[in-house]
């Protein structure tokens, strides 16, 4: 498990890590990509979201809307967000899509990500 306790609110981890815990044990490739991401978390993300904040790959969750799921459907929410990386949804993003453009671009590719989630038949034991 990585080394939460570097951080220094420490406790901000606990409701994440066993979800994490549980995609390192069941998908190898998608726990690679969460190990090498900073984990925040935020109550001005009302959901989950990946991005590069300060040269890092950070994932940004709310903890209260991440809580109100079981563990195989938080583990599922980081596959999404592990998703929206490999398919290269964060290059250049603010460059190449207008603002008003924004949501729509981000409705296809959650689309595309549901679709491939969903295609594999993601099992979570």
């Amino acid at each position: 498990m990585a080394n939460y306790k570097k951080f220094p609110n420490y406790e901000v981890f606990v409701s994440i890590e066993n979800a994490i815990i549980k995609l390192i044990n069941n998908d190898e490739f998608y726990a690679h990509i969460i190990m090498n991401m900073k984990i925040v978390t935020s109550k001005s993300v009302p959901t989950l979201g990946v991005g590069v904040i300060n040269n890092s790959l950070t994932l940004l969750y709310n903890e209260q809307f991440f809580n109100g799921f079981s563990i195989d459907e938080q583990c599922l929410l980081l596959q999404h967000e592990c998703a929206h990386i490999m398919l290269g949804h964060l290059i250049d993003r603010a460059e190449r899509v207008k603002p008003e453009d924004r949501l729509i671009k981000n409705i296809a590719e959650d689309a595309a990500i549901h679709e491939i989630l969903t295609k594999i038949k993601i099992t979570l034991i």
